[in-house]
């Protein structure tokens, strides 16, 4: 299959990206993981991890595909979280006590309607 289609994920398993389905033109109703019509972020909602030390390594490769040049100061203690959607993570949210600073999206995520919008609405 074509990479913009689907990927591995860590376990091996075909995932499907949010370009193959919206392709197929509807919504199938399944939860898919990157579902591109908010059936799955409507159903599962989005959860927040705390990012600690141990994190680093995570940290860097989601920064380091998005090319983007913050810090690692800037993620402790407590003004950065891992955005989750179910129990996966794709993003992390730099944040103050009222707004969403940057939103940092896995680019396999990027392509579903997650906005800092959103997930404000989730987080405050």
């Amino acid at each position: 299959m074509s990479k913009e289609l689907s990927y591995l994920d860590t376990e091996g398993y075909t995932v499907f990206t949010s370009e193959f389905h919206r392709k197929r033109g509807r919504c199938c109703q399944s939860s898919c993981l990157h579902c591109p019509f908010g059936h799955t972020i409507k159903k599962h909602g989005l959860d927040f991890k705390k990012i600690d030390q141990h994190d680093e390594n995570l940290v860097s490769q989601i920064l380091f595909h998005k090319n983007v040049n913050i810090a690692w100061k800037d993620f402790l203690p407590d003004n950065a979280l891992f955005l989750t959607l179910k129990g996966v993570t794709c993003g992390i949210v730099l944040k103050n006590h009222i707004v969403i600073k940057e939103l940092i999206l896995k680019e396999e995520f990027s392509h579903q309607g997650i906005s800092k919008e959103l997930v404000e609405a989730y987080l405050f």
